[in-house]
């Protein structure tokens, strides 16, 4: 009797839990809440947003951020994204990798075990900035020019208008100085490899090389790059005789260029042939730079000559203009 009494307490026990049970209602799972935090500290390829937690939702965060995109307005956690920790509360997101002069959607995000919640979206812009170059090693270097030119790798997000390269026998170079100006049309990326004759250059001088490029928002600046030119021949004008004589006739010439390296000598050679050289008659008339004159003696009597200035260094000789007078 007493068994029995003991199992229907147990029956009715469980028969009341169960009741007890149906009558409780299962919470709905439900997602957070989350707002956006104002996007500052924007530059050519970063930004700092955020976000806050208003509500956990029914259960814990497990994950939150933002996340952007450059081509959808509701961007979501499959595009570009940061992860900023789990919990309630603020939080702070570093975006970084963006493209410069680039308009971008952001919405904070947060994860529970309900599911992803988003905030409302904004916009933002990057910033522009000076073009990426580097300057190119110098080749077919000679006396007064050399090929140069640069390697630009990013236009700044800034259509560039003008590259080249600049120099100088000053360090550091700029466009003040004498440089190379290649136009770039409008619509024309202006990325890439190029190269410039470098002209007008003094034989035997150390000169200091910059390739440059100019967008929107100035000029930027590649490696400096050190040539020295090669030495040559004077430059060399000839003077025309005077003071003709029978035998003897005044003359001359002035070195423009010693051709980075001394003269060692210089003068003046004739002959009754056209084109004269120091295989001929000369003149010994010193050295280094500058005019000079020559006194021709040893000429003979109603005959036409041929003169030349002549000046030589360490390169070889250099001539004048050819000029001719006849004697008396």
């Amino acid at each position: 009797m007493k068994i029995k009494s003991a199992i229907y307490t147990i029956f009715l026990a469980g028969l009341l839990l169960l009741l007890l049970f149906n009558c409780i209602e299962v919470p709905d799972q439900v997602v957070p809440t989350v707002k956006l935090a104002t996007v500052t500290d924007i530059t050519a390829t970063t930004a700092t947003s955020g976000g806050k937690i208003t509500f956990e939702g029914s259960t814990t965060i497990n994950l939150r951020g933002v996340c952007w995109s450059s081509t959808s307005k509701n961007p979501n956690i499959s595009d570009s994204k940061t992860n900023d920790g789990h919990g309630s509360g603020s939080f702070v997101s570093s975006i970084t990798g963006l493209l410069p002069g680039t308009s971008y959607t952001i919405r904070a995000y947060a994860i529970n075990g309900a599911g992803r919640a988003y905030s409302q979206d904004t916009t933002f812009t990057t910033l522009f900035f000076l073009p990426v170059l580097t300057t190119s090693k110098l080749t077919v270097i000679a006396a007064t020019m050399a090929i140069g030119g640069g390697n630009i790798t990013n236009e700044g997000g800034n259509p560039m208008t003008v590259r080249g390269v600049c120099w100088s026998t000053n360090k550091n170079p700029t466009v003040s100085d004498r440089l190379t100006t290649d136009s770039i049309p409008k619509g024309v990326a202006g990325t890439g490899i190029f190269a410039d004759s470098i002209k007008g250059l003094t034989p035997f001088t150390t000169y200091y090389i910059r390739a440059y490029a100019t967008n929107g928002n100035g000029t930027a600046y590649g490696n400096e790059e050190t040539i020295t030119t090669l030495a040559m021949v004077p430059l060399i004008t000839t003077t025309a005789a005077t003071e003709v004589t029978v035998t003897t006739a005044r003359c001359g010439g002035d070195i423009i260029t010693e051709g980075g390296a001394a003269v060692t000598a210089r003068g003046i050679c004739w002959s009754t042939n056209p084109n004269p050289s120091i295989s001929d008659n000369v003149t010994a008339d010193g050295v280094g730079s500058g005019s000079f004159i020559s006194i021709i003696s040893g000429l003979t009597s109603g005959t036409t000559y041929y003169i030349r200035a002549y000046a030589t260094n360490s390169v070889g000789t250099g001539y004048g203009n050819v000029l001719s007078f006849t004697t008396l």
